[in-house]
């Protein structure tokens, strides 16, 4: 069974609710599935794994979550050629141009690394109601099923 490895940052707990719902959806796609918070994470961990899920949430104007910040750092060094990732996060559309902005930020860094983002990215209002955790978990099962082959 193909493995994702699933990393995510979270402040105020919103972000890892979503997590837990692309955890989920992952799973029911017939997935395994490697949860970590980036806290716990090392970009060298990326070597590891052909798919990866990175949850990050915008802070301020287009801002990295806090904690996400120097794994990204890092992450920018990486040879990222031939894996393959979904990134999904929260924000505040209060902030206009720049809601959802890490989303971009780590899509650019990414593809930049040499990476593909598979699945478009997954941008969740932060106000978390119970139709955008279904999207979320959905937009996860269509990413492992693209994982899975099924």
């Amino acid at each position: 069974m193909r493995k994702v490895f699933l990393v995510y940052g979270s402040t105020t707990g919103l972000t890892e609710i979503c997590a837990e719902h692309v955890k989920d959806g992952l799973i029911e796609s017939g997935v395994d599935v490697i949860m970590q918070n980036v806290l716990d994470t090392t970009a060298d961990e990326l070597d590891d794994y052909e798919y990866i899920v990175l949850g990050c949430s915008t802070w301020d104007y287009g801002c990295l979550q806090y904690d996400f910040e120097p794994f990204h750092e890092d992450m920018k060094l990486k040879d990222l050629t031939g894996k393959k990732f979904a990134v999904f996060g929260t924000g505040d559309k209060a902030y206009g141009e720049t809601y959802c902005e890490a989303l971009r930020t780590l899509t650019n860094t990414v593809e930049a690394c040499g990476g593909t983002c598979s699945i478009e990215a997954k941008d969740i209002e932060s106000d978390l109601r119970e139709e955008q955790l279904q999207a979320t978990k959905d937009w996860a099962k269509k990413f492992g099923l693209q994982v899975s082959g099924n």
